[in-house]
């Protein structure tokens, strides 16, 4: 199943390069912000599949070449990241750690945008980097959490770029800048993906690849994130768990496209501009 948010706040599913609405499912119009809705949604599944198939007959279909996607995933607590979970990734930025020792970061949520929006630099005279994740989304409260039952807390996969600012700021900082957590194109669930340690993910700036490795080369696969976040802080429906990123790490500038792609999810291109 892949889940799309689309248009104004519409949701559907994607079957065949069309968006089924299915938004009766998910939307509650008296809900006040903060929209939690979507996330409500998730968190109780078994009540929602069921509202989900009966909308999903009568509803309409709109190719999804006509409609503008929107940022996957509503209002997360948290965005937990990996730094260092590739070990290539690691030789290359000089460092002497890897995820196993160096833990996790936070990112705001705050910082996440829609396949369809721009990143925005905020420095002009700082290197700023995209880095291609797999990402995550939790479907069911995680605390203490054994690896090999995590990936049945996992809602669905989805594709993130990770941009970051270099320099010695503490990670929260140079990462949850606006716009820094572009996310997208689409939540595609488990059954559509087997093992999440099985997937080719690729970054290209104007056409040219940077980075091309496998998950698979991951130091701790998505079973062992899980396991070793949930004992720090428990994992809340809708929270975003990023993977980190291989090698192949570089500078981009105002009037870059990015394109990011992962096997077996999709791909999404954003462009980059100055902030304002």
């Amino acid at each position: 199943m892949r889940i799309v948010r689309f248009d104004k706040e519409r949701v559907g599913l994607l079957e065949d390069g069309n968006v089924c609405d299915i938004s009766e499912a998910f939307f509650n119009q008296r809900e006040a912000w903060p929209e939690v809705h979507f996330i409500r949604a998730i968190d109780r599944w078994e009540e929602t599949l069921p509202l989900l198939e009966s909308v999903r007959k009568s509803g309409t279909y709109k190719p999804i070449g006509k409609c503008r996607l929107l940022v996957p995933v509503l209002n997360p607590t948290k965005i937990v990241a990996a730094p260092v979970n590739y070990i290539a990734h690691k030789e290359e930025m000089l460092v002497d750690y890897t995820v196993e020792n160096a833990g996790f970061f936070l990112k705001s949520p705050t910082s996440i945008v829609g396949p369809e929006d721009t990143i925005r630099l905020p420095f002009s005279d700082r290197r700023q980097d995209p880095e291609v994740e797999l990402a995550a989304i939790i479907g069911q409260r995680a605390q203490k959490i054994r690896a090999k039952d995590a990936l049945e807390h996992i809602f669905a996969y989805t594709i993130a770029i990770d941009v970051t600012v270099r320099g010695k700021e503490d990670r929260p900082y140079r990462k949850s800048f606006d716009t820094f957590t572009p996310i997208g194109p689409w939540l595609v669930t488990p059954d559509e993906i087997g093992d999440p340690q099985n997937l080719r993910l690729r970054l290209f700036v104007n056409g040219e690849l940077r980075q091309d490795a496998h998950t698979s080369d991951m130091v701790f696969g998505v079973a062992e994130l899980i396991e070793r976040a949930s004992w720090a802080f428990p994992l809340l429906p809708g929270d975003v768990l990023m993977t980190g990123t291989p090698e192949g790490v570089s500078q981009v500038y105002p009037g870059d496209r990015i394109k990011v792609e992962i096997e077996k999810i999709g791909s999404f291109s954003i462009p980059v501009e100055n902030a304002d």
